[in-house]
C-alpha cells in the first residue's frame, strides 16, 4: 500500500506565439499560473510466478507454453509479478490567473480517479470532476479495458462532460490516449 501526496505549481508565461505555425486551437499555448494538491493511493500485489511445464513438439524441440515464464534459479527476484490492484487519485486546482482577474471558477473542478486491475487482461477506470461554482459534476467517465496474450484488445468507453477544459489531463484514465479531449468536446 503505497500513499503519494503532491503539490504541483504549473505556470506558463504569457508570450505572443504569431511568429509560430498556426494549425488548430491546440497549436497555442495558454497562460497559466495554478496550483495543485493532490493524493494517491495505490494497492500493489505480489504474486510468486511459477514455471510452467516444457512440452516435447513433434519436431522433437522443446516448447514452453508460458510465454512469461522465469528461470526461478537464476534470479530469485524474477520469481515474483507484481501489479497494481487500485489506484485512486484526488486533486484540487486553484488558478491564480482567475481570482487576480476577479472570476469566480478560480477554486478548480475537484478530481476524482479510481483504477481497478483485479488481474491481468481486465481493467475498470473512471473519473469525475465536481464544480463547486456551478454545483454539478462537469465530468464523468467510466472506461473497461480487457485484454489478453495474444494482443486482442477490447475497449468500451462513456463520457459525459460538459464542454470541460480538463486542466488534470485525463490520459490517466484512458491509457494510451485511446480518447482525446481535444476531439471529443
Amino acid at each position: 500500500h503505497i500513499i503519494t501526496p503532491e503539490i504541483i505549481y504549473d505556470y506558463i508565461p504569457d508570450k505572443n506565439q504569431d511568429d509560430l505555425p498556426y494549425f488548430t486551437n491546440i497549436d497555442r499555448i495558454g497562460e497559466r499560473n495554478q496550483i495543485f494538491a493532490s493524493l494517491t493511493t495505490a494497492l500493489t500485489t505480489k504474486t510468486q510466478v511459477t514455471s510452467q511445464p516444457v512440452l516435447n513438439s513433434i519436431a522433437g524441440e522443446r516448447v514452453n507454453m508460458n510465454y512469461a515464464q522465469t528461470d526461478n534459479t537464476a534470479d530469485p527476484e524474477a520469481s515474483y509479478r507484481y501489479l497494481e490492484i487500485l489506484r485512486v487519485n484526488v486533486k484540487q486546482g486553484y488558478d491564480f490567473n482567475a481570482a487576480q482577474e476577479g472570476k469566480n471558477d478560480k477554486l478548480m473542478p475537484l478530481y476524482g480517479s479510481i483504477k481497478i486491475e483485479p488481474f491481468e487482461g481486465l481493467r475498470l477506470a473512471a473519473d469525475a470532476a465536481w464544480s463547486f461554482n456551478s454545483d454539478s459534476f462537469v465530468s464523468r467517465n467510466v472506461s473497461l479495458t480487457a485484454w489478453d496474450k495474444r494482443g486482442d484488445t477490447l475497449f468500451v468507453a462513456w463520457r459525459n462532460n460538459k464542454n470541460y477544459d480538463d486542466p488534470y489531463n485525463l490520459s490517466d484514465v484512458y491509457p494510451g490516449n485511446m480518447l482525446s479531449r481535444y476531439y471529443i468536446n
